[in-house]
């Protein structure tokens, strides 16, 4: 506007000049008002118009979570008691009712030590000792799990009926049983019947206690169940020697289908790479023929298959196959040559001493005798080779997987057992010498029929109650288990089915932990010596215990220079009453391991790590690949690098058969050293980081034992301090257990919940012990019910909360009981009900709102701001059409559209809402509401390019690269013209054909049919630098040419050895005519040539300049470095989707920003309009200033004449003074 007006009133004239001016511009003035006006009522219909917009924002909000799948995916869960079992999940896959019963809760294991006075003044300690912890592994006893029984068909889990011989009965629960020791306690803890349950060689045997009849002693299967038959117990008892017993059928045995990997304690069988043989088998001709046992022979059938037909195509006579046991393997010579079947293995395979044909001695393989198929006896021309046991027996170890296992080290090294015989003498001064040999020959003294259940026998040597015995002859071979020892007279627990001769062959057989145990136990009875065996509470040596009241001294020695008692951990002479073992080191680790498995469960990460030897020389070990699975490959790939490199580094699996040893074989002075690379840790989780010892600088031992050192002089509470400062996964505390002596213990806890976090603890610290207070165990739940046609599913957990059983359930176990807990797993109808009712609100708020600014009063004529905006009614149309019109892709008969589930339109054009007709549609026709809502076409390679984005099509450069795609591999980009791109399937052909893909990246539809996948299986450059230039320049010469300017900009290199190993930097630029390439910040130093670098780009899709077609396509993305399958975003087709979707699309072309925007387009027309409208007054004011200094100038001009012309002066101001009245009269 027009500033204050500068002249006032003439000092001669008196005139007012300041209102003739006012008068004069009035007119010009009151124009500038009218615009005024007009810019004020636009603003308020920007302001009407965005609030209409904040509501239909509203209203698209409730119609964008109809239009998801995933909304409708929403389920409640309830759990039927969640003190016991607690359920949760919103999104779970399958709606029903399911029934789970939580038997056993996880739990951590725990020990406590003895006690003491104090924790913080006694040395426990005296003098330097120290405490080994191994996690997961290192105990001896083995719960078979039932699953194994049966050749591993398992057992039908249920319920079991037993009779004691007073007629008392108990039904038995073993549903949640997992293992044969669950079966035991089970049986055991009962309070019904008197009986106890044990497990002897491949059988449970359950002895009656109640005294009574033998034959009123049984055990039934239980209503519809076989658990009674599977588990071989169905029977009727017996007496032997006084006592009443039922001896189960052998249950646990393999099958031709039985995976090797569980064979030797689930180490299973070790052999060459493929095309390497393993093994050599000579039959009695003296033909010798080789063996290549191939990876794929992963069953005992495809074994005994590969041995058979190379064989037999070589014309060897020998044949393998299961013995009748079904425990070993037997080799079995037709020919009618002079010499004796022999096996050997070659090429450093172990593969022989895993199939059961042999022992290690030292490096040595020594093979089992031959026998004579007729005589039953070993032979010097012997035609078969019964081999030894693959599995232990129940709850057992092998005895050859002792002493670190079958490991070929050094010719000095022992393993396993040996054979010979021990001699116990107890504290009265009785003792007994037992032969605990792998397998004892003897005769028979008597010929015997078939039907005979007893046999008398030259020798009784290593023969014992409870283990099992061969008996061969005539071409036959009879396994049986002994029920009673009198004199020499062997009674065993079935008939014999062919009869047998004298003289031919018997063998006690000692080859598990437990039958060795057993013998003791037996031997020493019979012969009263008051001793008994048992695994020691460490769980890792046997324990020798005299029950005599006797003085003297205990002692187990070797006989006649055996080393059996040595290999068993008791050779000792105590003057106390117990000879606790050594740690008897079963293996546990071996080639077949696998990486997953270790650490408790967690694994190993999968990446690099260098080894330094002691020499200087280094390399690299890459266990990312997805064949490194084993400890085997993972050695296998130490060795192979070791040699690539020239260095004298070794890798195989340590003593004591619970890590990897690595040993520099040429040492040098130096250290060795292995480091992890990239921030990874791979060589931790194989337990090799780190630096040799200074004792042994050229070895490392990565035994999972961990060794925790304690000071001389430690009290309690600097033992806790000490083992909780190593690091490994338990926790020591002192706790006061408030008794009056010794109230103070050292408490040890795994902090890795369920069997997988047991502990095996050692220590050489006089005075300390430890016993088990909690023991670990895994949670066991049940899922299903027992109808005795099907068995409930068993499931394990390290933890108490199990995720996924149904996919999207979480369980949380909270207590156990035998209880069925159902949970019941429904869609949330009240969910879609309470969100279709927001989308009606939303939609109404949207109603009222216009019709707060577009109303009509027919008796004011008032109107609202927005009546007569045309934006508002199409709006209006659109809001009706998209509620009222059905979905037509929805196939007739289905429910299509919002009527059909109760919304209508109502009075004054809202929406009403029959929340009853959709309840009734949610409950019998779910999946058509949600399609009514969600559906939406899916894409095809016939789908058409121009109905993608709802029918916008796809933008690009005619002629031209529209899109660009960079590999992985850094030198791969691919320039994608989709010029004569018509369809989806045409546009994956663009791409997976373009130039220079060469199957590196291939385009393919999502698996659900919504997006584009570019998968990209190029992998990172490895390079050796060229020339170095500086701290941030180097050139590759083949790069020079190869390659445009700027090509290499923004891809990463990564020094991968040398001085800035490790250092990640990203390419700045580079040069296309010198293949110089300059870094966007400088190395730590100087690169030198020859220096190992990785060039490698983020995967990224991108668009031209000019051009949005990438984005058209939904594949415009960067991906982080190192991830390889970029999934584009949804593409919306053109055609009738769901309202949900119908509705969203809609409503986002009316209030997204931009020109697009329906909304947005009508206000930036209202701003254009503003913005001339202040032109045009900006105009005006111009305009009128101009005319204000005009006249200013002009009555100045005026005054002056006047000031000169007083004569005049009476004359003119009667002439202005009716000028003025005239200019008032037309202002007003």
């Amino acid at each position: 506007m027009v500033g204050p007006i500068r002249l006032g009133t003439g000092l001669v004239s008196g005139i007012d000049y300041n209102a003739i001016i006012e008068s004069l511009l009035a007119v010009r003035k009151y124009s500038v008002l009218g615009i005024e006006n007009k810019i004020a009522n636009l603003k308020q219909k920007e302001t009407a118009l965005l609030d209409v917009s904040a509501s239909l924002l509203g209203f698209k909000g409730s119609a964008d979570a109809l239009s998801l799948p995933s909304f409708f995916a929403k389920t409640n869960t309830k759990s039927s008691n969640e003190n016991v079992l607690f359920a949760s999940g919103n999104q779970i896959s399958t709606t029903g009712a399911f029934s789970f019963s939580a038997r056993r809760l996880a739990q951590s294991h725990q020990l406590i030590s003895n006690g003491f006075a104090d924790s913080d003044v006694t040395a426990i300690a005296p003098t330097a000792s120290k405490i080994t912890f191994e996690i997961g592994g290192g105990y001896l006893e083995k719960n078979t799990s039932l699953s194994f029984l049966n050749g591993q068909a398992g057992v039908n889990r249920g319920f079991i009926k037993i009779t004691d011989s007073s007629n008392k009965t108990a039904v038995i629960d073993l549903q949640g049983a997992l293992t044969v020791k669950d079966v035991l306690d089970s049986i055991n803890s009962n309070t019904q019947v008197s009986v106890r349950a044990s497990a002897t060689a491949d059988r449970i045997v359950i002895e009656d206690l109640a005294g009574g009849s033998p034959s009123n002693f049984k055990v039934d299967n239980y209503g519809l169940d076989n658990t009674a038959s599977d588990l071989g117990i169905k029977g009727t008892g017996v007496s032997v020697g006084g006592k009443t017993y039922i001896f189960g059928k052998d249950i646990n045995y393999i099958t031709n289908s039985t995976n090797v990997s569980l064979l030797n304690n689930g180490l299973g069988v070790r052999r060459n790479s493929d095309g390497i043989n393993d093994l050599a088998i000579t039959d009695r001709t003296g033909l010798r023929t080789e063996i290549d046992i191939r990876n794929s022979d992963v069953t005992v059938l495809s074994i005994i298959n590969r041995i058979n037909t190379t064989l037999s195509g070589a014309g060897n006579a020998v044949r393998v196959s299961l013995n009748t046991d079904n425990t070993a393997l037997q080799l079995v010579d037709s020919s009618v040559g002079i010499e004796s079947i022999a096996v050997s293995g070659i090429n450093s395979s172990l593969a022989p001493v895993d199939l059961g044909f042999g022992v290690l001695s030292g490096t040595t393989f020594v093979q089992v005798g031959a026998e004579d198929t007729a005589t039953g006896l070993l032979s010097a021309t012997g035609n078969r080779i019964a081999g030894y046991r693959l599995i232990g027996g129940l709850n057992s170890i092998l005895r050859n997987t002792l002493n670190g296992g079958m490991v070929s080290t050094t010719p000095t090294d022992i393993h396993g057992v040996r054979d010979g015989s021990i001699k116990i003498t107890d504290r009265d001064g009785n003792n007994v010498t037992l032969d605990m040999s792998n397998r004892i020959q003897t005769t028979i003294v008597t010929g015997v029929l078939a039907g005979a259940t007893s046999v008398s026998a030259t020798s009784i040597a290593g023969f014992a109650v409870g283990n099992e015995i061969r008996i061969v002859g005539g071409g036959n071979t009879q396994y049986r288990t002994i029920t009673r020892i009198s004199g020499t007279t062997l009674v065993f627990d079935k008939p014999l089915d062919v009869g047998f001769s004298g003289g031919q062959g018997i063998y006690a057989m000692n080859q598990s932990l437990g039958d060795i145990v057993n013998a003791i136990n037996d031997r020493a009875t019979s012969s009263n010596v008051d001793v008994t065996a048992s695994i020691d509470n460490q769980g890792n040596g046997i324990l020798i215990s005299d029950v005599s009241a006797g003085t003297g001294s205990l002692s187990v020695s070797g006989v006649g220079g055996s080393f059996t008692a040595a290999d068993l951990g008791i050779e000792q002479t105590v003057s106390d009453s117990e000879i606790d073992g050594s740690d008897l080191d079963p293996q546990w680790i071996g080639e077949n391991t696998l990486l997953k498995n270790l650490n408790s469960g967690k694994g190993v990460y999968a990446g690099k790590f260098k080894i330094y030897d002691t020499t200087g020389k280094n390399f690299t070990i890459d266990l990312s690949q997805s064949n490194d699975t084993t400890i085997g490959k993972a050695i296998s790939d130490i060795n192979n690098a070791a040699i690539a490199a020239l260095s004298g580094v070794r890798a195989r699996i340590n003593d004591a058969g619970d890590g990897i040893y690595i040993e520099d074989t040429t040492p040098g002075s130096g250290t060795l050293r292995i480091e992890d690379l990239f921030s990874g840790s791979t060589a931790k989780d194989l337990n090799i980081l780190g630096t040799a010892p200074s004792a042994t600088p050229s070895k490392l031992d990565g035994s999972f034992e961990v060794t925790v050192n304690i000071s001389a002089g430690s009290t309690l509470d600097s033992i806790a301090s000490a083992i909780n400062s190593k690091g490994i996964s338990v926790t020591a505390s002192v706790i006061n257990d408030g008794s009056e002596t010794s109230p103070y213990r050292l408490s040890i806890l795994s902090r890795t919940s369920g069997s997988a976090g047991r502990l095996t603890i050692n220590t050489d610290i006089s005075g300390l012990s430890f016993d088990t207070t909690t023991p670990p165990q895994d949670a066991i739940l049940l899922y299903g019910s027992d109808s005795g046609m099907t068995n409930p599913v068993i499931i394990t957990s390290s933890g108490n909360t199990i995720t996924d059983i149904v996919k999207g359930m979480t369980l949380t176990l909270r207590s156990a009981s035998t209880e069925n807990v159902t949970v019941t797993v429904s869609k949330d109808t009240q969910g879609v009900t309470d969100q279709v009712q927001r989308f009606v609100d939303t939609y109404n708020a949207v109603i009222d709102k216009i019709g707060k600014y577009a109303f009509f009063n027919t008796e004011t004529l008032e109107k609202g701001i927005l009546f007569t905006d045309t934006s508002i009614r199409d709006i209006q149309r659109d809001l009706a059409n998209l509620v009222n019109l059905p979905v037509t892709e929805v196939p007739s008969g289905q429910l299509n559209t919002l009527q059909s589930i109760g919304v209508r339109i109502a009075s004054g054009g809202k929406l009403s809402f029959d929340s009853s007709k959709l309840s009734g549609a949610l409950n019998t026709k779910f999946s058509e509401v949600e399609q009514l809502f969600t559906m939406q076409k899916k894409l095809k390679l016939d789908t058409l390019a121009k109905d993608l984005n709802n029918g916008r099509g796809v933008t690009n450069s005619a002629g031209g690269t529209d899109f660009k795609i960079y590999l992985r591999n850094a030198t791969t980009v691919l320039d994608i013209n989709v010029d004569g791109v018509s369809t989806i399937g045409s546009l994956l052909n663009s791409i997976n054909q373009a130039p220079g893909n060469g199957g590196k990246l291939a385009a393919t539809i999502s698996s659900d049919g919504f997006s584009i996948v570019l998968t990209d299986s190029s992998t990172p450059t490895n390079r050796t630098l060229e020339i170095p230039a500086s701290n941030s320049t180097f050139t590759e010469s083949d790069f020079a040419g190869s390659y445009d300017n700027d090509f290499f900009n923004g891809a990463t290199v990564t020094i991968l050895d040398g001085s800035n190993q490790g250092e990640v930097r990203t390419v700045k630029d580079f040069d296309k005519a010198s293949g110089l390439i300059t870094l966007e910040s400088e190395l730590s130093s100087v690169l030198t040539a020859g220096t190992s670098y990785k060039i490698e780009r983020n995967l990224e899709a991108k668009s031209t300049t000019g051009v949005t077609t990438a984005a058209d396509f939904g594949i415009q993305k960067k991906l982080a470095l190192g991830q390889n399958q970029l999934i584009g975003n949804i593409l919306n087709l053109k055609g009738d989707p769901g309202i949900g979707f119908r509705i969203s699309e809609r409503l986002d072309f009316i209030t997204r920003p931009g020109e697009d925007g329906l909304i947005s387009s009508r206000t930036s027309s209202i701003d254009d309009t503003i913005k001339s409208y202040d032109k045009t007054i900006d105009r005006i004011n111009l305009q009128l200033k101009r005319e204000e200094e005009r006249l200013i100038k002009q009555f100045s001009a005026l005054e002056s004449i006047i000031a000169q012309s007083q004569t005049t002066i009476s004359q003119l101001q009667s002439q202005l003074g009716g000028i003025l009245a005239g200019f008032q009269t037309a202002g007003k």
